[in-house]
Parts: structure tokens; C-alpha cells; sequence
């Protein structure tokens, strides 16, 4: 049996299953998993803490599918050998721990955490989110002394639609083999977050969870069809012989955002806000060096296939 269908049988027995005695098990498996990481990382010298970030740190977990989102600070180190360290250890624990997810570790200094809380709205908002929902497992507070942005976050609610938008779409490609019930996680996830961008830009407390934001959308916008219904069905019961009505979604999710941009950015059409916008390279270069950007586009320049570099930190 392969590794990759035992994890999807293993992924079909939990998502029928996510109520008590067996979610107690679920539960205490994911926190020992999220043990086993805090106690190998934060050995590594020049970590200074350690979080829990996203759904299991605000308790909405779907036991199977969510992964464990940590993000780790580090100390300035000019080497680079702090983070080196980080990722390799990290790298080790995604072997024996499958909640892990490949490239999903958010690793910052306390000046990088501070430039994006400060310079990208995006990263703002999340951040001000976290304030309140990230748990701290491991050192300092990593909030200490910077100032609250929860003034905000209400103009901040439509920050992630883009990569919503990109994650729906991306499961959406007509060649994706993966399992329908991913594919349905991954698009109900996003609805929730277009839903909660609508409800806050119409005046919804600014915190509100995307959970309770798509179960309440619909008393607040009228029109939005039975495939609203069909998504929040989701919620419970991801698995299904039926058909996903992709269109349907992506038409649901277009006209939430729409909502959301309408109130936030009045004049300003979600089709002209739902794309993968060009960064400057000043702004890149906060994050890494005018040396490494220069390889990076010497590199593109030589391959014939690529005609632009695309820099993704997510």
C-alpha cells in the first residue's frame, strides 16, 4: 500500500468521524504532534519563540486535513545558519509528522516581523488576527511593543481574497486529480474567507471567524443561491459521490468579494482586484538581499521558458 493512499484512506475515516470518542483521539494525536515540534525546535540556539497559527489555534480544526501552522522567530543572525537550522529540523519533523505541510512554516526575525506588520497591509492584517488567536508555545511574546492595528482591520478585511482566490482556483484546474474532498475543503475554505471579508466590510465585528461568517452571510446578502447552502453542507460532510459544482463556486465566491471591495474600496471592481499583482523589488528586498534578487534574475533570464521571475512568500 502506498504511502500516499494510506494517508487518503486515514483522511476519509477521520472526516466521517470528527465527533466524540473519536475526535478526543484526534485531538490528543495533533497535540502530541505539535509537542514533538515545540520540543525539537526550540533546542535550535537563536530561537525566541515559538507559535501556533490559523485554525487549530482558534479551535476550528478538521481533524485529518488541517495542517499545524507554526511560525517561528528567530534572532538576527547574518550567517543565516539560525534559519538554516530551523528549516532542517523542521524538515526532519515533517517525516514523522504528516500534519506538517511542505512549505507552510512562517520563519521571521523580530525586524522582518516588524517591517510586514508595519509596510504590507496583507501581512498587517494577519498578523493583528493572530494577535488575538495565535497560541504562544515556546518564549516571548512576539507582539510585545508593537502597536495595535485593531483600528484596522475592517479596512483590512479584503487582504486575503487574493490568495483565497488563488488556492480556489488552483484546485479548481481542470487536469487536478486530487480528491474531491480536498478539493471541496480547500474551496469551502474560501468561500468562508470571501464570506468574512463581505461581513466585516458591511460592518460584522472585525474578528469574526470565517466559520460563523459563511453560516450568517446569507441573512445579511440576499441572492447568493443554493450553492451558498451546498458549501456550508461542506462544513460537515466533505466527502460525496456528488459532482462539485465548480462554476457555481467560483461564481459564489466572485460575488461575496465583490461585496467585500464594494464596501471596502468603493469604485473598485473584483475583477480588477482578484490578481496576482507585480512587487517591487525594494519590497522584495526587505525580505532577502539585492544579491540574491540579482541571481534570481540572471537565472530567469538564461532559462528560455521563463520570461518573469514570480517571488512567493505566503
Amino acid at each position: 500500500m502506498s504511502n500516499g493512499f494510506a494517508r487518503e484512506v486515514m483522511q476519509r475515516i477521520a472526516i466521517r468521524t470528527q465527533f466524540p470518542p473519536m475526535v478526543w483521539v484526534y485531538r490528543a494525536v495533533y497535540e502530541g504532534a505539535i509537542w514533538l515540534c515545540v520540543r525539537r525546535l526550540k533546542k535550535v540556539k537563536g530561537v525566541r519563540s515559538i507559535y501556533l497559527r490559523r485554525g487549530l489555534a482558534s479551535g476550528r480544526a478538521l481533524y485529518g486535513l488541517s495542517d499545524i501552522d507554526l511560525m517561528v522567530m528567530v534572532e538576527e543572525d547574518p550567517t543565516g545558519r539560525t534559519e538554516a537550522a530551523v528549516r532542517y529540523h523542521y524538515a526532519l519533523l515533517r517525516q514523522r509528522v504528516p500534519m506538517l505541510a511542505e512549505g507552510e512554516l512562517a520563519l521571521y526575525t523580530a525586524e522582518q516581523f516588524r517591517t510586514l506588520f508595519r509596510y504590507s497591509p496583507f501581512y498587517r492584517y494577519r498578523f493583528e488576527q493572530g494577535r488575538g488567536r495565535w497560541r504562544r508555545l515556546f518564549g516571548e511574546d512576539v507582539f510585545a511593543g508593537i502597536p495595535s492595528a485593531e483600528s484596522d482591520l475592517r479596512s483590512l478585511a479584503t487582504q486575503e481574497l487574493l490568495p483565497a482566490w488563488r488556492h480556489l482556483s488552483q484546485e479548481f484546474c481542470p487536469g487536478d486529480r486530487r480528491p474531491a474532498y480536498l478539493r471541496r475543503y480547500v474551496a469551502y475554505k474560501a468561500v468562508a474567507e470571501a464570506a468574512r471579508a463581505a461581513m466585516i466590510s458591511a460592518g460584522a465585528e472585525p474578528r469574526l471567524l470565517r466559520e460563523e461568517a459563511i453560516m450568517r452571510v446569507g441573512e445579511v446578502f440576499c441572492g447568493l443561491g443554493d450553492t451558498l447552502a451546498e458549501v456550508q453542507r461542506w462544513s460537515r460532510a466533505l466527502d460525496g459521490a456528488e459532482p462539485i459544482p465548480m462554476e457555481d463556486v467560483v461564481r459564489l465566491f466572485r460575488r461575496l468579494a465583490e461585496h467585500a471591495f464594494s464596501a471596502a474600496e468603493p469604485g473598485i471592481s473584483a475583477r480588477r482586484r482578484l490578481h496576482i499583482r507585480a512587487v517591487s523589488k525594494e519590497s522584495v528586498e526587505v525580505l532577502i538581499s539585492k544579491g540574491a534578487v540579482a541571481e534570481l534574475e540572471a537565472a530567469c533570464a538564461a532559462a528560455e521558458e521563463v520570461e518573469r521571475e514570480v517571488l512567493v512568500r505566503d
